[in-house]
Formats: structure tokens, C-alpha cells, sequence
């Protein structure tokens, strides 16, 4: 029973200002690329090389003995592709760095990220609060220190050009500001490694533009999503795109070279580049059913308000989706499946967005919750069945690659070979988050019967004047359906937790669910699950607490039938 009400003139104002401070963060974003623009032009940020600003710009990772100009240098992965990404991109999408550093960019590879050192200087600069009219200390801080514990452990998949480097990067470019700065970073790592695609990641239009005459591939980062979402497709631009040769290249400049022994990679790289494509296949996947469960469950909360409500528009990320869901859970989606899924959401919100290389156990364990997850909504998108293949095939895939031990011994497929139902084992946690959900639907149904019926469940009284008009019909059948359902659930509980609990009355308990269609339930969910789960000491104490609640709203809807009997018995004829 759903009951949507209309929103008051205040509310609408809440909800609006909300939409409407959605738009002012892409409008401050977008502000602070022009004032970062504005500040190199008039040179409010000229840094000189040679002198250290901050943590970033004063670290010094690898052994003197390695040599100083390869500081932070590694060996890139056998895609062979270079991501540079400009200031601005770590101070307002530090998020999408750390997943594409962990998850890749699907199809396009898994990049060395690059940051330049001029970019490495503005960090530690605007931290300090120079450059800019007003701090953005805020935004500089996380992404010094994410780059900083990065380097320190030294990822592989991201790298920081050295002040040597820097100092040495002319190639043929004058360096009038910082933006020429990053450019020649650009232009060095292209001649450090020919066989690599190189990309500057910048929201600055001008910088693009500057890059392109300049050879070097550049895109904003809505572009390069956009670029990573073709690919998947089959586009793959990268492989048509001839990586552009700088005028010339300075033969004293000490970086490792990558020979070719080093750009095939060897047999653990493959693994990983197979699994970095698992994720985004799985992270896509998601967004698409998601996505789709999303707007057709907020549709059907808010109708044509929805998108004023929904906590971020679209179109939407698997991040935003996520997101989404979490903000909305209480009021739309807990609505809809077993409560227990919240933490799903929560698992897959730190999953996607840790920042940290996966492995494949964490990937297994993720594919499993993220399977779960869609399972739950299978009766709310026709999209569910084709993901749920997906993910099967991503399971297939990556199987070969777990270590025989129990941690990946993860059972992704609901047949075995001969058709037999395989039995998927659901958690005592599950069970429980079943019935969490019960109760919280057939109380939100009991409080809205009572707001329509005109009764207090506090006092146990009718607030409706004596006199006044017949209560609502529907109403009372829901009422009269409400406490016969209640009635049942409780001689069911009683049966449940006496001494001896069999199969044959968690059944009756079960059925009492599914003929009522209280909640959906889980389609692995059986009796037997049921059976061994209220065997357990604390899950019985769990239930007899449920049950002396639902008593109580069992002796409130008893007195709503009686005093509502009476009100109709007395109501006067037309």
C-alpha cells in the first residue's frame, strides 16, 4: 500500500533549492577552471622549477643509488597508454582519478597515470593558499595527500615527473606559463616512450586546444567518459591514433626505457589487464540495471517530481547510482526489497570507489554482492536477467585465475550441469533482514490505515468528531485485511518459537508471506533457510522481541476495528 501525498509550497522551495545547489556544483567547478585558466595567464601561479612548495614537491621515494631523474618513474602496463591529467582535474574529480587508477578505463586499458611536476608544485601552492582569490585548500589537501601515499607505495599505475625531468623537458616549447609546463611533460613522455598512446586529461578548453596544435591528444573528462563508454561498444580510437612525434627529443634526458620484452608484459600483467576489463564490464553492467531500477522506482515514489527530488540527476555514473540508492533507501528502495541490501549498497560504494588495486578475491566477493543486489530487484527492470548473464560470464572468466582456496570458491551459477537446482546458501543475516522488513511495512501500512480512519494508536482512540461522515471504505477493508494478516503472523511466530521448531511451521510462516505478498521474497530463500536460522539461539530472542511488537500493533488494530465499527454502527443516514 503506497500513499503518495501532494508536497507542500515549502517543500517544493527544499526540494528546488536542492536541484538548484546540484547546478551550482558543476557552475563552482567549472569556476574554478576559469580562475586556474586565469591565474597561469596572468601568472599568479608561476612556480619556478627548481624550487620545492610543499610535501609533494620535497618527496624523495626511490634510493639516491636509482638515480634522481627516475624518481618516480615505473614500468607502465602492456596497453601501452599514458593518462596526464591536469590540476584541475584532481581538484574536482579526485574521485574518478582513483577509480581509474584502480579500475582502469575499460576497453581503452588500465593507464599510467602522470602527473606533471609543475601540477605537483600548483598542488602544494594552492594548499597554502597562493594563486587563487579565494582557498581552495579543501580540494588541494585530498589530492596532495592521495598522490603523496600513492607515490610512497609505489603503485605502479601511477607516476609523478621528476623536477630533473621537468627542468629538462624544453622540447622545442617555451614554457611562457604553467600551461606550457604541462604540455612539455607531454611532449617528453612522448618521446620517452614512442610505443605508448599518450592523453592530457584537462577541463581547460584552451590547454585542449594548445595540446592538439601541439601533438598531443588531449580531453575533458566528461570526453574521456565518454571515450571509455564507446569503446566498450567496440570503438576503440586508441588504435587508429598514431602516437604524434615531438620536433626532437633531448638524448640527455635519464628515464627507464621500456624494451620490448617489457611492453608485452608478461603472464601476471595479462592477468591483471583481464581483470581490470572484468571490472569495468561489471561496474557497466551495473550502471545499466541500476540505473534503470532507479528512475523507474523514483517514478513511481515522486511521479513527475522525481527529478527534482532524486539526489543526483542524471545521466548517472555507477558511483551516482549508488549513491542514490543509499540517500533514498529508507524511503523508496528499503520499500522494496529485504533491508539487508543497504549494506550491500554500502560494500559496493566502497568497492567501486577505494581507490586501491584490486585482487581477485575482493573482485569475486564484489561480483558476488553486486549479483545479489539485482537479484533483489528482479520483478522492477527487464534488464535484471541480462545482467545477471554478465555477471555469470565475468564469473567464468575469472575463475581460472582465483587460488584454490575457499575464499574464491564463490557459487555464481544457479544450475549445475544437469539442471538440478544448485542450493544457494542464504545468510541467517538475510533471513533476519526478511522479517526487519515485514514489520516495517506492515507498520507503515498500520499508520497510514489509522491516518485515514481517524485513529490514534497512542490513546487508542478516534480523533474523528462524533457525527462527522463514514470512514473511508477502502480503508476499512485494508483494516479488516491488516489485523487478520497480523492475527496469522502471530500464531505463526508462537508456532515457530515453541520448543521443538519443524520444518513443517516455518512453511506455514513462509506461506503466510508469500500469500500475502507482505514483501518480495528472495527466490533462494526456502523454508529449510528459515528452519536453521530460527534454530539459533539469538535469532529466536530476535523474533519473540518482533513478536511482543507486532502484539502491540495487533492490540491497536483489534481496538481501531472496534471503535471504527461503532463509529459506522452510529453513523447517521443519508
Amino acid at each position: 500500500m503506497t500513499v503518495t501525498g501532494k508536497m507542500s509550497k515549502k517543500s517544493k522551495k527544499r526540494v528546488r533549492k536542492k536541484f538548484s545547489s546540484s547546478s551550482s556544483e558543476e557552475d563552482e567547478k567549472m569556476q574554478l577552471v576559469d580562475e586556474l585558466h586565469l591565474a597561469r595567464t596572468e601568472k599568479k601561479l608561476e612556480v619556478n622549477i627548481m624550487q620545492s612548495y610543499g610535501e609533494l614537491t620535497c618527496m624523495e621515494i626511490d634510493p639516491q643509488e636509482e638515480g634522481a631523474t627516475d624518481v618516480y618513474c615505473k614500468q607502465p602496463p602492456p596497453q601501452n597508454l599514458i593518462l596526464v591529467l591536469d590540476t584541475n582535474v584532481l581538484l574536482s574529480h579526485l574521485d574518478y582519478v582513483k577509480k581509474t587508477r584502480s579500475h582502469g578505463l575499460g576497453a581503452l586499458g588500465c593507464p599510467v597515470v602522470l602527473i606533471p611536476w609543475v601540477v605537483l608544485q600548483e598542488l602544494d601552492s594552492l594548499k597554502r593558499g597562493r594563486g587563487l582569490s579565494g582557498s581552495v585548500a579543501h580540494l588541494a589537501t585530498p589530492a596532495i595527500s592521495y598522490i603523496y601515499n600513492t607515490l610512497k607505495d609505489r603503485e605502479p599505475h601511477l607516476w609523478g615527473q621528476s623536477m630533473q625531468q621537468a627542468a629538462e623537458s624544453s622540447n622545442g616549447l617555451n614554457a611562457e606559463n604553467n600551461d606550457d609546463r604541462v604540455l612539455q611533460c607531454c611532449l617528453q613522455y612522448q618521446s620517452l616512450y614512442p610505443g605508448c598512446a599518450l592523453m592530457l586529461c584537462t577541463n581547460d578548453k584552451n590547454l585542449c586546444s594548445k595540446a592538439l596544435l601541439s601533438g598531443v591528444r588531449a580531453l575533458s573528462k566528461n570526453d574521456l567518459e565518454a571515450e571509455v563508454v564507446r569503446s566498450s561498444h567496440g570503438l576503440h580510437p586508441l588504435h587508429n591514433f598514431e602516437t604524434p612525434m615531438p620536433p626532437h627529443s633531448n638524448p640527455q634526458i635519464s628515464s627507464p626505457m621500456l624494451n620490448n620484452q617489457q611492453l608485452s608484459g608478461g603472464e601476471g600483467e595479462k592477468e591483471k589487464w583481464d581483470l581490470n576489463r572484468s571490472v569495468s564490464e561489471l561496474e557497466e553492467s551495473l550502471r545499466e540495471v541500476l540505473s534503470d531500477v532507479l528512475e523507474v522506482e523514483m517514478k513511481a515514489a515522486y511521479e513527475e517530481l522525481w527529478l527534482e527530488i532524486v539526489y543526483l540527476k542524471p545521466p548517472w555514473t555507477l558511483q551516482d547510482v549508488l549513491q542514490c540508492m543509499k540517500k533514498h533507501w529508507i524511503a523508496v528502495f528499503g520499500q522494496i526489497v529485504p533491508r539487508g541490501k543497504q549494506q550491500t549498497v554500502l560494500n559496493l560504494i566502497e568497492y567501486f570507489n577505494s581507490g586501491k588495486t584490486m585482487d581477485c578475491d575482493d573482485t569475486l566477493a564484489a561480483l558476488q554482492e553486486a549479483k545479489e543486489l539485482v537479484k533483489a530487484f528482479g520483478r522492477r527492470s527487464s534488464r535484471v536477467p541480462g545482467a545477471v548473464s554478465i555477471m555469470d560470464n565475468i564469473f567464468n572468466k575469472l575463475q581460472p585465475q582465483a587460488p584454490e582456496s575457499p575464499v574464491c570458491d564463490v557459487d555464481m551459477n544457479d544450475d549445475d550441469e544437469d539442471g538440478q537446482v544448485v542450493s544457494a546458501q542464504v545468510s541467517h543475516q538475510e533471513v533476519w533482514s526478511l522479517f526487519e522488513n515485514v514489520w516495517c511495512n506492515v507498520y507503515q501500512i498500520s499508520l497510514e490505515v489509522f491516518k485515514a480512519l481517524g485513529f490514534d494508536p497512542n490513546t487508542m482512540q478516534s480523533v474523528c468528531p462524533a457525527g462527522g461522515p463514514s470512514p473511508p471504505h477502502d480503508a476499512l477493508a485494508c483494516l479488516h485485511k491488516l489485523s487478520s494478516m497480523v492475527s496469522q503472523l502471530l500464531q505463526a511466530f508462537s508456532s515457530v518459537l515453541s520448543l521443538v521448531p519443524s520444518l513443517e511451521k516455518v512453511q506455514t510462516l513462509l506461506s503466510i508471506i508469500h500469500a500475502n505478498k507482505i514483501v518480495d521474497v528472495d527466490s533462494r530463500l526456502t523454508a529449510i533457510d528459515l528452519l536453521d536460522c530460527f534454530s539459533q539461539q539469538e535469532y529466536r530472542e530476535k523474533l519473540r522481541v518482533g513478536g511482543t511488537q507486532l502484539q502491540t500493533l495487533n492490540e491497536a488494530l483489534d481496538r481501531c476495528v472496534g471503535v471504527t465499527g461503532q463509529t459506522v454502527a452510529f453513523a447517521p443516514s443519508p
